[in-house]
């Protein structure tokens, strides 16, 4: 489900509630159908829109020759320091990467 279609339901329920609420039918009935109906909205929207909303795109692939250039590049410390603060500065929050295992 897109995010576009997920605000304009939100939108169709709030107008109808609103509707409803202006020509007086407003009862306690309406209310408890509304809140199942709002609940239903929050449940799919962290069912459907969410997962949609915070998934990453592939990482870049490197070619083969600039991986072979950069392992014979020798690195000190301070690089490594701050690869290590540019990971945790991160503008998309946490990324969540496969362990290394070799």
């Amino acid at each position: 489900m897109l995010a576009k279609i997920y605000v304009a339901l939100w939108f169709a329920v709030a107008f109808a509630a609103g509707l409803i609420f202006l020509t007086g039918t407003f009862t306690m009935l309406t209310v408890v159908v509304f809140g199942f109906l709002t609940f239903g909205l929050v449940f799919t929207g962290m069912m459907c829109v969410l997962p949609y909303e915070v998934s990453h795109p592939q990482p870049a692939q490197i070619p083969a020759s600039s991986e072979k250039q950069v392992a014979r590049r020798p690195v000190s410390a301070l690089v490594h320091l701050r690869a290590y603060g540019a990971e945790l500065m991160t503008p998309n929050g946490v990324e969540i990467r496969k362990p290394k295992l070799h």
